[in-house]
């Protein structure tokens, strides 16, 4: 049986890590100039309550606070549980992520709302800690798996592209309070 800390312990810092993580393009996001700038966090797998919160959000800056187009970024930081949302339909068939936000087949039904959000500006994270977690999770359920290392490889090529890897969800947090954006806790 593996466990997250045995996974961490025992493969190279380069495997569990990310490949590359570009911290100057994490920045530019951040720093992108947006008179307004709201942050949600969702570590849970409730993705309606996140991404109807980022619209309304969206939608009250451009429209009833009279900003206009552009004038809220909003981010959201996907860590914990929430990661599966990142990952594309091949990732949600492959490893029956369905069934781990209770339902009983499917693909991911938040990708028409993550991609219509982003279309208006917004912009995506996923922790890295949390697709290793996610690897673990599936290394260990019954019959032949992978290792949690191919799996977080795995994993890690299915994140949807616009969406930024970061090695953790908690810091990018952080560093995106740093950047002036307001906290929200969305989903948990």
């Amino acid at each position: 049986m593996y466990t997250r800390a045995t996974f961490l312990g025992g493969v190279s810092h380069a495997g569990a890590a990310l490949a590359a993580f570009d911290r100057s393009a994490f920045d530019a996001l951040a720093q992108q100039p947006f008179p307004h700038r709201q942050l949600f966090a969702a570590r849970g797998t409730n993705g309606e309550a996140l991404f109807n919160e980022m619209k309304n959000s969206l939608d009250a800056y451009e429209g009833d606070f009279g900003g206009g187009k552009g004038s809220l970024h909003v981010a959201a930081v996907l860590y914990g549980a929430a990661a599966m949302f990142a990952l594309d339909a091949g990732a949600w068939s492959q490893y029956r992520l369905a069934q781990r936000v209770g339902r009983i087949q499917g693909t991911n039904p938040f990708i028409d709302p993550l991609h219509a959000l982003t279309q208006r500006g917004a912009s995506f994270f996923v922790c890295n800690k949390a697709l290793t977690g996610l690897a673990v999770s599936i290394a260990n359920l019954p019959g032949a798996q992978p290792s949690p290392d191919e799996l977080l490889r795995a994993l890690q090529s299915h994140v949807i592209p616009g969406i930024t890897i970061v090695p953790a969800g908690v810091a990018a947090l952080n560093a995106l309070q740093e950047a002036k954006f307001t906290y929200v806790q969305a989903s948990l």
